[in-house]
């Protein structure tokens, strides 16, 4: 039997934690795994930790992203009194370094696996995008110099949040030396794999497991679709719905789409310049915007009635979850074609792409997949089909699974 100690951040939620939450559920007679991460309501951990969003206190928030005591000394005691073969990390950032510090430490001769669910390995803000320039930057990955995310102001709160993302950034790779304690980093995209490999550190083993699906295929039925697109997502600058927005005004206007409407799901810090966008096209009969993050059953409701997901974000995903769940309750999704989202929509075979990002661009992918919805009704299911076979919950643990026995044999 191989031991594995997983950890991450939460089980609740989406994203991070649906991957953190289908790993902790393995059950195989020959893998045992024990789970380290902040319990809730819901899910208690073997090893509980803190997390630097648990802190309110604005000083002792600054130090949690460097230490919380509480996570370094519970797994150091935990790795002293007991031997694990895996160390697998799903999250680190919002646990603090302390637990670098631990696993570097105490780790004895287990295999650290590390999934990079996003840009952190390579970009000091998570995400290859810099609010101060207001466009996608990946200077850091082929250049270095990571100290420009600071004079750049890369982090979206400024100066002085960008500083301590790029003294996190220097420090992890001090504490891992250069990331070399990481015996094999999971990707959830080729995309991801393929940005990794040519960045200009030496990442000695990249695997690719692709993110799984937990939603049943199929949910509604085509009888219950109107004339209806829809956005879910943060109301972020990188998102893109403004352009989003510019567009559906002018396809309105042409008289076979005249019906069309729109749903902007989600909240964050542009809403109230949608509103603004909203009015200037005189369309606010048209379109609907949600006044926070809709729960599940709320979610659902507007999205069975809707016929085209758009992912106009011109940030590439490095898996894009919101698209798996979109194709569930058989939407056509719309994107820039960059990131894992254009990958993805590749491998589904069902899709519309546009190449610039310009609102020209975005009207005729909108147009072409909301004309052609109900010839396309085979190849929604066919998408489904092939997430349920490539993308399942059973097809992740087996493929996590298997890369835990590969990074074991590999010395």
């Amino acid at each position: 039997m191989i031991k594995i100690l997983s950890i991450g951040h939460s089980e609740k939620g989406g994203g991070i934690q649906t991957v953190f939450r289908v790993n902790n559920s393995i059950s195989d007679s020959n893998v045992k795994v024990i789970k380290a991460f902040h319990s809730d309501d819901e899910s208690i951990a073997d090893i509980d930790l803190n997390r630097i969003s648990d802190y309110k206190n604005p000083i002792k928030k600054i130090l949690s992203y460097f230490f919380i005591p509480k996570n370094y000394f519970g797994l150091a005691k935990f790795l002293k009194k007991n031997k694990v073969d895996i160390i697998h990390i799903h999250a680190s950032a919002n646990l603090s370094l302390g637990i670098l510090f631990a696993i570097k430490k105490y780790k004895k001769e287990a295999k650290v696996v590390f999934t990079s669910h996003g840009y952190g390995l390579a970009c000091p803000v998570y995400s290859c995008y810099s609010y101060g320039k207001g466009s996608i930057c990946t200077d850091c990955i082929k250049f270095g110099k990571e100290s420009r995310v600071i004079k750049n102001k890369c982090d979206k709160r400024g100066y002085i949040f960008s500083t301590f993302r790029y003294i996190d950034f220097i420090i992890r790779k001090k504490v891992t030396n250069n990331y070399s304690l990481y015996d094999c980093i999971v990707t959830p995209s080729e995309y991801l794999q393929q940005l990794l490999i040519k960045s200009r550190h030496k990442f000695k083993n990249i695997k690719v497991v692709p993110n799984p699906i937990e939603m049943a295929p199929n949910i509604g039925d085509y009888d219950s679709k109107r004339n209806l697109i829809t956005f879910v997502g943060r109301f972020s600058k990188e998102k893109n719905v403004d352009m989003l927005i510019d567009s559906f005004a002018q396809i309105i206007k042409d008289d076979n789409l005249s019906n069309l409407k729109l749903n902007i799901l989600g909240d964050g810090p542009e809403k109230e310049y949608y509103f603004k966008k909203i009015k200037e096209n005189g369309i606010e009969s048209k379109v609907f915007i949600s006044n926070k993050f809709l729960d599940r059953p709320e979610l659902e409701k507007l999205l069975v009635e809707s016929k085209v997901l758009v992912l106009p974000s011109v940030s590439p995903e490095t898996f894009g979850l919101v698209l798996f769940e979109g194709v569930r309750y058989r939407l056509i999704p719309v994107s820039l074609n960059i990131g894992a989202q254009s990958e993805n929509i590749s491998k589904l075979g069902l899709g519309f792409l546009y190449s610039e990002n310009t609102i020209e661009s975005l009207n005729d992918a909108i147009k072409k997949a909301i004309l052609n919805y109900d010839k396309l009704i085979n190849r929604i299911d066919q998408a489904n089909h092939i997430i349920d076979k490539d993308f399942s919950v059973q097809s992740y643990q087996d493929n996590i699974i298997s890369t835990y026995y590969e990074a074991l044999e590999n010395n």
